[in-house]
């Protein structure tokens, strides 16, 4: 089934700078909501496909993004996905959050993946 609002999330397309062994590396990645004016109105949920990150990087979660983080020890080029998704907030007429809707997909999109590559030297 399609979705019914034109709503979906979308992850950032760039490309990540090149990370050093041994030295300090964090880069944030932010996902948004495309044709909708209320961002603020989604709650964000990230999964990541990690299996490629090099060793002594990690990925944290925020709000709106995620950041890979760390040290690492090795050197190479790695790839790796990142899918997050959506659920819209339900406010009352007063503006105070109810709770999260579960739509299933059924009203928008709830969800992206991109797939980024990282060299380390």
């Amino acid at each position: 089934m399609d979705s019914i609002i034109n709503a979906h999330p979308e992850l950032e397309d760039r490309e990540l700078p090149t990370g050093n062994r041994w030295l300090n590396y964090s880069e944030e990645i932010f996902a948004e909501i495309k044709n909708d004016s209320c961002d603020e109105c989604y709650h964000y949920n990230f999964r990541f496909d990690i299996d490629e990150l090099p060793e002594g990087l990690t990925a944290i979660e925020h709000d709106r993004s995620v950041e890979i983080t760390g040290i690492p020890t090795e050197n190479g080029a790695f790839e790796f996905k990142i899918t997050v998704w959506v659920n819209r907030i339900e406010y009352d007429h007063d503006g105070n959050e109810q709770g999260i809707f579960y739509d299933e997909g059924h009203l928008t999109n709830d969800s992206a993946h991109k797939t980024y590559a990282l060299v380390i030297r």
